[in-house]
């Protein structure tokens, strides 16, 4: 089986999450490492055995032996990062948040449409197999039709204040929970019932100073820790989406959407849940059943993976990317593009524009 050479950029999420799921894919070889510094770089990579690593992007992008890189940077550099990657000739994938604003993710569009290569962003929900049924059901009719939905997103990854202080805690650098999660369930919520048409936004930082790890003195915290959103979405469809950083026990994920004949949930086990009104509307509340999607990815990618069906949901879809790359793929089939990366950034813009100032918002291209 002929192997897709990958270069890794960043040193986080790459190692957490693309590498392991990559370990999974057949014919996926991580070939090299980039980070910012060397010497760390280099440490990581033997660690976990990358063969070679790098400070230089343009080392790893004048390699022949890698077509694919994925991007896992701070959100400030993706745009560098990913334009470089594709004037060099290579696949990108780009983790979210898209881009800082629309303006920069249209400047990766244009890129990625000149480059004629593979650019998709890793909004890994729609390869998650119950996550997939659940939207098959809604489109062939098991709710009726769809009145409203709500996406949870709740962990308590910065509810003490004495983590230290990182890029994710700077807006600056496109830090906080509404690029990092919310950009997930509004892609979601669009692949599944169309394009957001009105955004009413709340954001809130709780705690205002953190000390970066190794120093004396705090810097300023000013990214989101929460978000409250609704959207009017496709054909009428009210949506809420609650975020928060700083929730103590939260579902990491549930989404749940109602309608004129029942209702479907996705639980943070990934389990799906229904329930349809077969009586008639007010005849009482029918029983929840469940509709799970059987989980095929076997025991040795349970062992190698996080247990979240986030992190499971990453393996199909770094499966459907590389064979893509392999096979000459023009795209990687329901995987999402720049386009949609734009699409949600543009989301993304008008909840922060709502929350600054009180009233509601469209969604507009950057101009």
């Amino acid at each position: 089986m002929q192997s897709v050479g990958i270069a890794l950029v960043g040193s986080g999420l790459a190692l957490r999450r693309h590498l392991p799921a990559l370990a999974l894919v057949p014919g996926a070889a991580v070939r090299i490492l980039v980070g910012r510094d060397a010497q760390r770089t280099s440490d990581l990579a033997r660690r976990h055995g990358i063969p070679a690593s790098t400070a230089r992007l343009e080392e790893a992008l004048g390699r022949q032996d890698v077509e694919l890189v994925c991007v896992a940077t701070p959100t400030d550099l993706h745009r560098a990062t990913c334009e470089a990657a594709l004037g060099a000739g290579k696949h990108v994938l780009c983790e979210v948040p898209m881009g800082l604003t629309a303006a920069q993710s249209e400047s990766m569009v244009r890129a990625a449409r000149a480059s004629q290569r593979l650019a998709v962003v890793d909004h890994h929900l729609r390869f998650e197999p119950t996550l997939r049924k659940m939207r098959r059901l809604i489109g062939e009719g098991y709710v009726g039709a769809p009145l409203h939905a709500h996406a949870t997103m709740l962990h308590p990854r910065w509810i003490d204040p004495h983590r230290p202080h990182s890029w994710w805690h700077e807006s600056r650098r496109g830090g906080g929970i509404l690029g990092v999660c919310g950009s997930h369930a509004i892609d979601w919520l669009r692949w599944t019932f169309g394009e957001v048409a009105a955004v009413t936004g709340e954001l809130h930082t709780f705690v205002r100073e953190r000390t970066p790890e190794g120093e004396l003195h705090p810097k300023q915290a000013d990214a989101d820790e929460f978000a409250a959103i609704h959207l009017r979405v496709g054909r009428g469809v009210q949506a809420t989406i609650l975020l928060s950083a700083v929730a103590h026990r939260g579902p990491a994920l549930r989404l749940e959407v109602f309608g004129t004949e029942g209702m479907l949930r996705f639980d943070s086990e990934g389990r799906l849940w229904g329930s349809r009104c077969e009586s008639g509307v007010g005849a009482g509340d029918p029983p929840l059943e469940e509709l799970s999607e059987s989980e095929d990815l076997g025991r040795e990618a349970r062992r190698a993976v996080p247990d979240s069906p986030s992190a499971r949901a990453f393996v199909h879809f770094a499966k459907a990317l590389v064979d893509a790359v392999r096979s000459g793929a023009p795209t990687v089939r329901e995987a999402a593009r720049f386009d949609d990366g734009l699409a949600v950034q543009e989301v993304l813009d008008a909840v922060r524009a709502s929350a600054a100032a009180g009233r509601r918002m469209a969604p507009s291209g950057p101009g």
